[in-house]
Formats: C-alpha cells, structure tokens, sequence
C-alpha cells in the first residue's frame, strides 16, 4: 500500500510539470519568391520549431493574396516578408510584427530604370513616360514607387522586376521602377539600360527581412517564437534579430498614399 501511494504522488508531480507545447501547428509563410529558396525556408521553420516547442511548418505561397488570406484566418500564422505585404496586414489589423533581421540589407529602396535614349533626368523620363511605367505588382520598390512617382498614373503592372525591365526593352513600357539591390545585381545583364535615383521615391526607408503573426497566435507563443528568431539568426541568413517597431511601416505607407494605394482595401 505505502508503494502504492508513493507511486500516485510521483504520477501526480509529474503531470503538474508543465510541457511547452503549442495548441495548434503554426504556418510560417514565405512569398512566392522563395520558391527558389525552399531548402532554407525548410531549415528556418525547422529551427524555429525546435527552438521554440512549437510545431511549425513552412508554406511558399503560391500568390501574396494568399498570404493575406491566411492572415484573416483563425489558424494561427507567421510570414517573413518585406514591407509591402507587412503594410497592408498592420494597417487591417491583422498581423503583430514580432522582429526583423539586421543583415545591412533590412531597408531597400527603388530606381528608376530607362532605356539611355531617354536622357539623363530621371523627372522628364517620368513625366514622357506618361502611363507607360512598369512595376512588379505588390511590392514598394516597384509599385508604389512607381505610382508614387507618377502620381497613381503608372499602369503596366508585371509579375517580378525582370518582368518589368524586359517590358522597356521591348519597349512595352518607357521606363521601370525596380528595387534597387535587385538592379545592382544583375544591371549587367541589361545593355542600354540606365538607373537614376528618383526625387523623394529612391530612399533607404523601406522595411524587410520582418517576421511577424497572425492575431490567431497567442502572446506566449508569440514570445516563444521571438526567443526561437534571436537564438537562430544565422539561420535565417541574419547577423541578428531586433524587435521590430510597427512605425517603421509608415514610409512605406506614406509611399503607398502618394501612388493612391489604399493599403486597407489593395487588391491583387
């Protein structure tokens, strides 16, 4: 009998001990440009889950709309993206912006790309262009940009920024807004193209790199996911995480206003 009740009092102790785990599995969404980097959203959601006690899985969305979509669901979800889609899910009301990574790399802005007959003033390439402006749809350093430039005029929307610039080669469009890391990466492969910084648009002011959830995950998830981000940086591709302040997205908002961008009402 004295076994017996030794035994009970050690399987009551141990179900007290409380075990971290989480209620529900968490979605950590990529855009569709990770599509090409699935191992590592992979390894990130991997080290999250086992840093934090949750289960996380990773999803490359097929479209931002997707994103969105999710984002107003009650299933609880992440997404690491830049500041377009992390403007139009604060301004709904629908995301807590937990981090963002320092790489050097985590503000971006736009250029203005034209064909080298366009001439060497960025504001009379835009005002000849008249409507005939590209942009990769969604994103601040195409779309806004572009809009902002113009103010809302600008009309050719494209899938991604090679999109974009290949639509002023063909002379589809006048000239281009591209994000401006992007270009300096690959300007090489565009023969007679120019880059100009444009007045009041091409500023370092822009937000990525920025993990944030849904309302659907709740606060000690929220600080679990937190500790799990700063404990692995460098798998995320980091030299570290910084809590990220929801003020930085007003730039990015403000951009989207002078391209008459409605953020609480953009759709795709």
């Amino acid at each position: 009998m004295k076994r017996i009740i030794i035994l009970f009092l050690f399987l009551l102790i141990f179900l007290s001990i409380p075990v971290v785990t989480s209620a529900a599995e968490l979605t950590l969404y990529y855009p569709p440009d990770w599509a090409e980097r699935a191992p590592k959203a992979k390894a990130i959601a991997e080290a999250l889950s086992q840093s934090s006690g949750l289960t996380i899985q990773p999803r490359i969305a097929q479209s931002r709309p997707e994103i969105i979509e999710a984002f107003s669901q009650r299933k609880p979800a992440l997404v690491f993206v830049g500041s377009f889609v992390q403007a139009m899910l604060f301004r709904r009301g629908l995301s807590v912006p937990i981090v963002q990574g320092v790489n050097g790399k985590e503000f971006y802005t736009s250029v203005l790309i034209a064909p080298s007959s366009a001439g060497t003033d960025p504001k009379t390439i835009v005002k000849n262009a008249g409507s005939a402006v590209a942009y990769a749809k969604g994103t601040s350093a195409g779309e806004s940009a572009a809009k902002a430039a113009t103010g809302g005029k600008a009309e050719i929307a494209m899938d991604n920024p090679t999109a974009a610039v290949n639509a002023v080669k063909t002379g589809r469009a006048k000239c281009a807004f591209v994000k401006k890391s992007w270009w300096e990466e690959r300007r090489a492969n565009f023969e007679g193209i120019n880059h100009f910084d444009y007045p009041g648009v091409s500023e370092y002011r822009h937000p990525d790199l920025v993990l944030s959830a849904n309302k659907a995950v709740s606060s000690e998830d929220l600080v679990r996911i937190k500790l799990a981000a700063l404990k692995n940086a460098n798998v995320f591709g980091v030299r570290f995480f910084r809590e990220f302040d929801p003020s930085l997205l007003e730039p990015t908002i403000d951009l989207m206003k002078r391209g008459k961008i409605d953020p609480k009402t953009y759709t795709w």
